[in-house]
């Protein structure tokens, strides 16, 4: 038969397991009512903007729909092209327009094409070594 100390420390320590537990559920609580204010927040100033800043513009227009898969310059794919051409990151830089430090950083992965870039890569895609060789003796 347990004594009356024992029942007690039972008791106290599982009302303070339980306070304990209440305790983190609310501090949970209002850390997540906190996360929800700031969002209704973000969304009110979102939707303040004038409407010509919040639809893209795509969405003014209907397109008509692409064929095909959409070109994506990674680097194996920069490092493919450029052999298949036979030349080097400076020449390939020169046949699109820019700079060798920027066909260096997309091969790196550091840094993306813009979209004249990509167009001119696309078109280069097509092309030959010797069309290539053509374009820089050209240049």
């Amino acid at each position: 038969m347990p004594n009356v100390a024992q029942v007690l420390r039972a008791e106290i320590r599982r009302l303070a397991a339980k306070t304990l537990r209440e305790a983190q559920v609310a501090a949970q609580l209002r850390s997540l009512r906190r996360r929800i204010r700031q969002i209704e927040k973000r969304v009110k100033s979102l939707e303040s903007r004038p409407a010509f800043m919040r639809a893209p513009a795509a969405a003014a227009a209907p397109e008509a729909p692409r064929r095909g898969r959409r070109f994506k310059a990674t680097p194996p794919v920069l490092r493919k092209i450029r052999a298949k051409l036979g030349v080097t990151q400076k020449e390939l830089a020169a046949l699109l327009g820019v700079s060798g430090n920027a066909v260096w950083q997309w091969e790196a992965g550091r840094a993306a094409p813009r979209r004249k870039a990509l167009a001119a890569l696309q078109q280069l895609k097509k092309i030959g070594k010797r069309e290539a060789r053509r374009r820089l003796a050209a240049m």
